[in-house]
């Protein structure tokens, strides 16, 4: 069960507003809510290991809400006193605040920010004991804008993609340095390739995965990179992306991230298509077992 047990928290009002000094740096641990606190606010971000998305439908976000409601993965969700949504999602590393950067009345808490915890005031809640992880494309959305985006210059057609000898061709049996467990979402024998969702545009998906490999920092850059690959070639067997275009989106976030400047344009083809040929054996490994759904 996800509660007020072990998060830092602090008095608000009525109104919404901290009634503490320090605002949502005074938060605390708190074994035992006072009752005379008019409302609890709940600090966002790596301090309660939470994110929340705030969808205010008195601004603009219902078509928005219903739209994505199935994309969304099942997490926990309060209803708001304005008749909004608090959604649930694990802390995303390094994820900031923003307003209406998704979508119109469409809001995200994370470090620095804080929520009321309607839940306490007798509110529904949905999915209480889930805290899932941010779906790729969502957090995608979150993120800072500020890069290209790969739809302006590109389409998703499909073809090979043919690597010259200067262009970062793996001819010898390199593999890159990482730990594959951290990536693989499950064990070989469960394992299955994922599917874009009905009603989820498959170039949402592709950018959310762009612009969360475009803002990782040095030492997360080549295992970010090595798990794009993966998901990119999974879309790739939906036939819904071209490999040269693959590739093309790939070096394009390298390139945003310093990656490319400073491991240099082979190092991270080679591991581009180190992820490439991880999926290409767990999907032959798949099809052998039936390729059960």
């Amino acid at each position: 069960m996800i509660g007020l047990d072990g998060m830092r928290v602090f008095r608000c009002g009525a109104d919404k507003r901290p009634q503490n000094r320090d605002g949502h740096k005074g938060a605390f641990l708190c074994r035992r809510v006072p009752r005379d606190w008019p409302r609890v606010g709940v600090s966002t971000g790596a301090v309660n290991g939470i994110d929340v998305l705030d969808v205010d439908t008195k601004n603009g976000a219902t078509e928005w809400f219903w739209q994505q409601l199935a994309a969304l993965p099942k997490t926990r969700m309060h209803v708001t006193e304005s008749g909004g949504y608090h959604i649930f999602f694990r802390h995303a590393e390094g994820l900031a605040g923003s307003q209406s950067r998704i979508a119109r009345g469409v809001d995200v808490k994370a470090d620095g920010g804080y929520v009321i915890w309607w839940a306490r005031e007798g509110l529904p809640v949905a999915n209480g004991d889930l805290l899932a992880d941010w779906p790729e494309w969502l957090l995608g959305l979150a993120v800072k804008k500020h890069y290209v985006h790969p739809f302006d210059a590109h389409d998703l057609g499909s073809g090979g993609y043919e690597f010259d000898a200067g262009g970062g061709s793996d001819s010898g049996s390199h593999s890159t340095q990482l730990n594959i467990e951290k990536v693989e979402r499950s064990a070989s024998l469960g394992w299955r390739p994922s599917v874009t969702l009905p009603g989820v545009d498959v170039r949402r998906r592709i950018d959310g995965i762009i612009r969360v490999l475009h803002f990782q920092p040095k030492g997360k850059r080549t295992m970010r990179l090595f798990w794009a690959a993966c998901a990119f070639r999974e879309i790739m067997e939906e036939g819904k992306l071209g490999q040269k275009i693959a590739v093309t989106f790939l070096l394009s976030a390298a390139h945003g991230n310093g990656m490319l400047a400073d491991k240099g344009r082979d190092r991270c083809m080679r591991t581009i298509l180190d992820g490439f040929r991880h999926v290409e054996a767990k999907l032959e490994d798949w099809r052998q077992r039936g390729s059960p759904r």
